[in-house]
């Protein structure tokens, strides 16, 4: 009786070990499905740029970000924007649409400041 239980537990070792050791060699690791990186979507891409505008106008509005920072960021994230919605207008017409953003961003910002104002309360 007692070769039999050794014998079944040196063979439970022996898969133990097996299964624990196997996923090093193969570089494979056994249950887990592979995570497919998807390419996010245009519109993704876009919330992820307005939300980045927006954040940083409110930054700069409390002070955490210098006017030379906030510029220079706006700028940048701006062209982001305008090349996700496919804007190709001339150069005159920017001015308008940056006028056009600034209040809708402005306008956000004071509703999400609002918001966080009567959620403190």
């Amino acid at each position: 009786m007692d070769v039999i239980g050794f014998i079944l537990t040196v063979v439970l070792v022996v898969v133990a070990l097996f299964i624990t050791v196997m996923p090093l060699f193969s570089g494979q690791v056994p249950f887990v499905r592979s995570i497919q990186k998807e390419k996010p979507s245009k519109e993704a891409l876009k919330e992820v740029v307005f939300t980045t505008l927006n954040e940083l106008e409110l930054e700069y509005r409390m002070g955490k970000v210098t006017k030379e920072d906030y510029e220079e960021l706006k700028k940048k994230h701006e062209k982001e924007a305008a090349d996700l919605m496919e804007i190709r207008e001339p150069v005159a017409n920017l001015e308008s649409i940056d006028d056009e953003m600034m209040r809708q961003v402005e306008k956000e910002i004071e509703e999400e400041l609002a918001r966080r104002k009567e959620g403190g309360k």
